[in-house]
């Protein structure tokens, strides 16, 4: 029974990776599941990474999501000059300024991205706001596409804050997990 340990670790292993899956939002709205990688191949050619991204969904009775996050460039200099996403009809880049005293919140054409800078995005600052929200109740994480003048299109999957994704514990809802059934007791 030397070989018992091992394999049984191998299929235990193999459906923990089976199992590690996120969900994002589809154009029409409905939650998919897929495998994804942490980061996208257009992401590390590019030197650009999104880290710390949420999107904040609306209040109560609004339809206004904002997202946030930082926005990393290990490479050349670039300029992020637009954004969608998967829950909203428009999206704008904003900032906040000062006017006679006053905070206010203004939609700005584009920010500059200089080479091995970390832009903070967030509230009292540049954030992007998401106008005629429609996130989904199953939702856990939508798509933001960034457009940059050199990088052109990047797509982040991005979790909706306050939405945990569900633990499926010991119940996998029937999902053949590779699992054999065996109790571990000798034969």
């Amino acid at each position: 029974m030397k070989f018992r340990f091992p394999l049984i670790m191998t299929v235990t292993l193999a459906s923990v990776v089976a199992c590690a899956q996120e969900y994002s939002v589809s154009e029409k709205g409905a939650a998919t599941e897929h495998v994804t990688e942490s980061m996208t191949s257009e992401t590390v050619a590019s030197g650009l990474e999104l880290t710390e991204a949420v999107i904040q969904p609306p209040f109560p009775g609004r339809d206004v999501s904002a997202g946030f996050f930082t926005l990393q460039n290990q490479g050349a200099a670039d300029r992020l000059i637009a954004a969608r996403s998967s829950i909203s009809d428009m999206v704008e880049i904003h900032t906040h300024l000062e006017e006679d005293g006053i905070m206010k919140m203004r939609r700005i054409e584009g920010v500059d991205v200089p080479e091995g800078a970390n832009l903070v995005f967030k509230p009292g600052s540049y954030h992007l706001m998401m106008f005629n929200s429609a996130i989904p109740d199953d939702a856990y994480f939508a798509n933001i596409i960034l457009e940059f003048e050199k990088a052109g299109e990047l797509t982040f999957t991005v979790p909706i804050d306050g939405r945990d994704v569900p633990s499926y514990g010991s119940d996998h809802s029937g999902a053949d997990h590779g699992e054999s059934g065996d109790d571990g007791a000798d034969p």
